[in-house]
């Protein structure tokens, strides 16, 4: 342990215990300019790893553009989430092929994953703020 944390992490403490209207905060500018603000700079959202099996070609043209297969993956993953039709089927838009998940219907689940994409579509993003 480094020399002084102790004391670092009493005052640490000390702060979690105090309500925020007693933190004096007067040493802190405000910022009343926000044109420079990045929404989400720091934000990461939470992946889930899976096991997916995807034909050698697409793997290849995936990973020809360099590092970052798997982030060009979700993308476009992502693009066509958001391309989803309003409808109770989820469509590709290539040769008009529908795909049906009975599943999902039976369950319940597939209209609310539509809503769910309708508000990304909206929105433009699945983290943007609800307008």
């Amino acid at each position: 342990m480094k020399k002084g944390a102790g004391k670092h992490d009493r005052e640490i403490e000390a702060l979690i215990r105090m309500r925020d209207e007693d933190i004096n905060t007067d040493d802190i500018p405000e910022v009343t300019d926000w044109d420079n603000a990045v929404v989400g700079r720091f934000y990461r959202p939470m992946k889930e790893p899976v096991s997916i099996r995807l034909d050698v070609d697409v793997v290849a043209w995936l990973k020809s553009e360099g590092r970052g297969y798997q982030t060009r993956i979700n993308t476009l993953l992502r693009d066509a989430m958001t391309r989803m039709s309003s409808s109770s089927r989820l469509r590709i838009d290539s040769e008009e092929n529908d795909l049906e998940f009975p599943t999902l219907e039976r369950n319940g689940e597939l209209q609310k994953s539509n809503d769910i994409a309708q508000r990304i579509e909206r929105r433009g993003s699945l983290f943007a703020p609800a307008c």
